[in-house]
């Protein structure tokens, strides 16, 4: 139903602006924003519950917030990608 949902909002959004859109729904507010950021631009993803573990496991290390240029290169130093 969520999935539905947005779409039909993406929809209205880009019919009345013209504009993309991308979405991102999961258990939390982090992961939501994470997945907002995903599948840019005009992104939908959902994440449940049971596959947050494996969606966080196929990002790289720069993909979580707050994790910029200076952190990933520390992180790279250690051997840190995902």
């Amino acid at each position: 139903m969520r999935r539905k949902w947005l779409n039909g909002l993406k929809l209205r959004i880009h019919a009345e602006t013209g504009l993309t859109a991308s979405a991102g729904v999961a258990p939390n507010k982090f992961l939501a924003k994470i997945a907002s950021g995903w599948k840019k631009p005009d992104g939908l993803t959902v994440i449940h519950p049971e596959r947050v573990e494996p969606f966080l496991q196929q990002l790289p290390v720069d993909a979580l917030w707050g994790v910029g240029r200076s952190p990933r290169a520390s992180c790279e130093r250690e051997g840190l990608r995902r």
